[in-house]
């Protein structure tokens, strides 16, 4: 069984809080944090390599320019703050040049990784038995990820559904002929059903926020995603209860908000406005609270391919939710038991809820997605399959 290691954990907030969200005082989601504890009881020790291609703090243009040895160890005082910062206690640091490499499975984001300065890592990554590129928000910069993880000779592809027959993900990575391996998210504890069904109110709660593509900077990284589907956010549906929220008041109840303020563009207030303002009002709601107010939730799916992490925490709350069934290929949902099918449109929505509010089978779908989610989905059960998933493909 092959070792598994992370590549440069402390770049972005995926498993844990990185040290410019500290300093820039951001919250950090740890969307794939149970991956630390999941890796450590497995395998005793978190193993990670820190290779001094990118920075927390400075841009890969201006990273690269700086001398390799001083590159290195800003990347090692960055990692040891976030080590410190999330409290990690067992955990090595594997050195690049190791011949255990070789013999190991490396996790990459592709967030970052698989972009700027990549020609700094390819020939590491190519050391390694097995590299597993893991596509969350595979919607930036995405010809660039894609003809790049290809010169990866070992790569397999990852993401929070299957995206095999994803219509954007097929056009930018047809030259994948492997399995797409099915690494989703998991579902804190704290969500959990509080109020009886009947005692909720028998509207829609939709959550979540919404990005203006076309006034984030650099805007040139969503020249891929723009061209491609036509949309300039990531989540049609949450754009279309945004701006009809008042019309359609009686049927949903829209807390969905704009990522971020967008100021007038300079390079101080592009800079303030990406760092300061994202996603301030949203995450700044009592979010199990909102689920155990109403029956049914909607949180809208991206245009990519993956279902968003709101529409698992609002099952475990005992919602009903809503649901594209093409965004949920490979996680063993059904419709109509675990949740609602519709077509991703805001009329498709309003014609499934005007179908559903009456049904009398309303428990039992609340039931069977509550229970979905608690027994597949909770951080140690995730943590669990991700290793085991690896282990299947790396022999």
């Amino acid at each position: 069984m092959k070792k598994i290691i992370l590549y440069n954990p402390h770049l972005d907030d995926f498993l844990g809080e990185p040290p410019h969200f500290r300093l820039l005082q951001r919250r950090p989601l740890k969307k794939y944090g149970f991956l630390i504890n999941a890796l450590i009881k497995e395998q005793k020790e978190l193993l990670v390599i820190i290779d001094g291609t990118m920075s927390c703090f400075i841009a890969p243009i201006y990273f690269r320019k700086i001398p390799k040895y001083i590159r290195t160890l800003i990347s090692l005082i960055e990692y040891k703050v976030w080590v410190n910062l999330n409290k990690i206690e067992r955990i090595k640091r594997i050195p690049v040049s190791s011949e255990c490499i070789e013999r190991s499975s490396l996790i990459v984001f592709s967030y970052k990784a698989a972009t700027g300065n990549f020609m700094l890592r390819q020939d590491l990554l190519n050391k390694f038995g097995d590299v597993y590129f893991h596509l969350s928000h595979y919607f930036v910069s995405t010809n660039e990820k894609s003809q790049n993880i290809k010169k990866i000779k070992n790569a397999w592809l990852a993401g929070d559904s299957d995206l095999s027959n994803n219509d954007y993900f097929k056009t930018y990575f047809s030259w994948y002929k492997k399995e797409f391996i099915t690494l989703p998210f998991a579902v804190k504890s704290r969500f959990a059903d509080r109020t009886p069904l009947f005692k909720r109110e028998s509207r829609c709660v939709a959550t979540g926020s919404v990005h203006n593509l076309l006034q984030e900077m650099p805007t040139s990284v969503y020249k891929d995603y723009i061209a491609q589907t036509g949309f300039d956010t990531y989540h049609p549906l949450r754009k279309e209860i945004y701006e009809n929220r008042d019309k359609i008041s009686r049927y949903i109840e829209c807390l969905v908000t704009p990522y971020r303020t967008y100021l007038a563009s300079s390079v101080f207030t592009d800079w303030i406005s990406h760092y300061f303002v994202a996603q301030k009002k949203y995450l700044a709601l009592d979010i199990v609270e909102i689920y155990n107010k109403y029956k049914f939730a909607v949180i809208g799916e991206e245009a990519s391919g993956f279902p968003a992490l709101g529409m698992f925490e609002a099952m475990a709350c005992g919602c009903i939710v809503f649901a594209d069934s093409k965004r949920l290929n490979g996680l063993g949902f059904e419709a109509d038991t675990h949740y609602i099918q519709y077509d991703g449109s805001l009329k498709g929505l309003l014609t499934a809820i005007s179908s559903t509010v009456d049904r009398q089978d309303l428990d039992l779908i609340s039931s069977a997605g509550k229970n979905i989610i608690q027994l597949m989905f909770s951080e140690s059960k995730v943590g669990s399959s991700w290793i085991e998933k690896i282990n299947s493909y790396s022999k």
